[in-house]
């Protein structure tokens, strides 16, 4: 039981101190500190399939960033937030992507998680070859109140959870990867991001056995 307590404040403590060093370079409209990037290799190879990549952060670290990185790296962004949160997230983002001069013509794209339409438009994106940006821990789903059809069991600090399945049944219909992407800091406050190796479906595999190997990989 202490294991699961010691990484919750952990990751309590991560948030807090990312909101207020965020905030005040967010405020301050300033040029962010260094971001050291690694595991673009990965990246790379599950874009070259041309099927779009879905990107899978949580709120700990720098994650605001990786819009930007992967912008930066030539990748178009569609960025799933829940319905409460999109406007603000919009006013906020706006600043920073009116400084984009890049290629691409719509570096990012926001997408409402609560919309009927949200599978359909999360699949128009990916075929597009755009990144579809989510976040694991954030995402409301459909209110859908069946458990059994919309959620899988995942092994977690030795405890079960219950995860919802429609980023990866998104990911399994598209043929995209999932590529998990991890920011943190240093003792010495050095900020970074990990783009992990993706996860394909494997040749055979039905679209509910990705979903709970994509999960639980995750």
């Amino acid at each position: 039981r202490s294991q699961p307590r010691r990484l919750i404040r952990q990751l309590a403590q991560s948030c807090l101190e990312n909101k207020l060093n965020f905030a005040k370079t967010w405020m301050a409209r300033g040029p962010f500190p260094p971001l050291r990037t690694s595991g673009l290799r990965n990246l790379h190879k599950a874009a070259s399939g041309r099927k779009g990549v879905v990107i899978a952060a949580c709120h700990v670290g720098q994650y605001h960033r990786i819009p930007f990185v992967l912008n930066k790296l030539g990748y178009a962004v569609t960025l799933l937030l829940d319905g409460e949160n999109q406007t603000r997230e919009e006013q906020e983002l706006e600043g920073w992507t009116s400084r984009y001069h890049g290629p691409l013509e719509r570096p990012i794209e926001y997408l409402n998680a609560n919309l009927p339409t949200a599978p359909w438009r999360m699949l128009q994106a990916l075929r597009k070859g755009r990144m579809l940006f989510v976040y694991m821990d954030g995402g409301t789903g459909l209110q859908n109140s069946d458990p059994v059809k919309t959620s899988v069991n995942v092994k977690f600090c030795r405890l079960l959870l219950r995860v919802r399945k429609g980023l990866a049944y998104v990911a399994g219909h598209a043929g995209a990867p999932i590529v998990p992407a991890i920011c943190s800091q240093s003792a010495e406050g050095r900020q970074s991001v990990l783009f992990c190796r993706a996860c394909f479906a494997n040749d055979g595999e039905t679209l509910d056995a990705y979903c709970a190997r994509a999960l639980q990989y995750c």
